[in-house]
């Protein structure tokens, strides 16, 4: 035989929310954190990629291909990417071009 309840299970519900919102909330700002921070890594190759391009044109120089991927992340994300750092450098003999986009990914807030 069970124990008779003196009160009901009036805010049964209201103490779930209290319990279950915190957790949802910071679900729901991990998840935009974690998308903000492979957008980063993706303007930042894309930066790379079409830096490496523009230096490898012929009549082009190492410079313009370092000011192209600074331009690209600063049109894409000029406040996502702090600290931003490029280094183009020539690869097998002057045969190739590698292009290094680096920075920090920062917190957004608006």
């Amino acid at each position: 035989m069970t124990a008779p309840r003196l009160r009901g299970d009036g805010g049964a519900a209201t103490t779930e929310l209290v319990l279950v919102a915190p957790a949802l909330l910071f679900t729901i700002l991990l998840t935009v954190q974690l998308g903000l921070y492979f957008h980063a890594i993706s303007v930042a190759s894309a930066a790379a990629q079409e830096g490496a391009h523009d230096a490898s044109l012929q009549g082009a120089t190492l410079a313009d291909g370092e000011a192209t991927a600074r331009s690209l992340v600063q049109d894409l994300a000029p406040r996502l990417l702090a600290g931003v750092q490029v280094d183009g450098r020539y690869a097998n003999g002057g045969d190739h071009v590698r292009m290094t986009v680096s920075g920090q990914v920062s917190q957004v807030v608006t």
